[in-house]
């Protein structure tokens, strides 16, 4: 089911809390602005900023940032306190299986919160933003063209059928498209946030100490590991197929 961005950060608080956190974080020029004297490449070539080349670079920076910035529909800013991070693997061993592995454990946490899950970018890039010709990333992006269109940055509700097509997909369009910025999943009265890396990892971001554990014990009992930093646990492709669009 196609959403725009407000309406997927309309279904859950702590998930809308944290991607405004998130985009506060990684997009905001505050505390990386141009100075007078620094040598930096703009269009006309390397160029060495005067102090009013320098602000005006700034303002036109922080006024990107808050036109592409999100808003919370929630009249109230949550109060949350991180719990921590979990770094998760599939203990399946070929790619096909690894993925399987990762949509049907997803689908299961739907089950447990009687929700479908949803997943939106932490940025309003669209979705269709990078175009390859790399066979699995053609895929994929025949997969979201048979959806929306060029321009659609919102997000997804998807049902348990749907998740073993779009998880296979989604991976490959994180793995190849260096230019997409990070997916975010979850469900409606979920405290954790989820997203899938390049590595096909599984980043679990808690808010809830309790549903850390049950998380934690669900995967367990999946035979899903927990490791210390990211990495391939299997490999998938040699990163032959990852291009960043300048």
């Amino acid at each position: 089911m196609i959403k725009t961005r407000q309406e997927i950060l309309s279904i859950n608080p702590v998930f809308t809390e944290h991607l405004i956190r998130i985009q506060e974080a990684k997009y905001s020029p505050v505390g990386f602005e141009y100075h007078e004297g620094e040598k930096v490449i703009l269009d006309e070539g390397l160029v060495t900023l005067t102090r009013e080349r320098a602000a005006q670079l700034n303002q036109e920076c922080l006024q990107d940032f808050e036109t592409s910035k999100d808003h919370s529909p929630f009249d109230r800013k949550m109060s949350l306190e991180w719990k921590g991070r979990t770094i998760l693997v599939s203990s399946k061993q070929s790619v096909e299986l690894y993925l399987s592995d990762i949509a049907y454990a997803l689908a299961g946490l739907s089950e447990h919160f009687k929700n479908h899950l949803f997943v939106i970018s932490d940025h309003n890039t669209p979705w269709l933003y990078q175009q390859r010709n790399y066979a699995p990333v053609k895929n994929a992006l025949k997969y979201l063209k048979s959806m929306v269109d060029v321009s659609f940055n919102g997000g997804f509700l998807f049902s348990n059928d749907e998740l073993p097509v779009f998880i296979p997909h989604l991976f490959w369009l994180i793995r190849c498209n260096a230019s997409l910025p990070t997916f975010m999943i979850s469900w409606k009265d979920s405290c954790t946030i989820i997203n899938l890396n390049k590595y096909g990892n599984l980043n679990l971001e808690f808010y809830d100490s309790a549903e850390q554990a049950l998380l934690l014990d669900f995967f367990t009992k999946r035979q899903f590991r927990i490791i210390d930093d990211y990495y391939e646990s299997i490999e998938f492709d040699d990163f032959r197929g990852r291009k960043l669009k300048i």
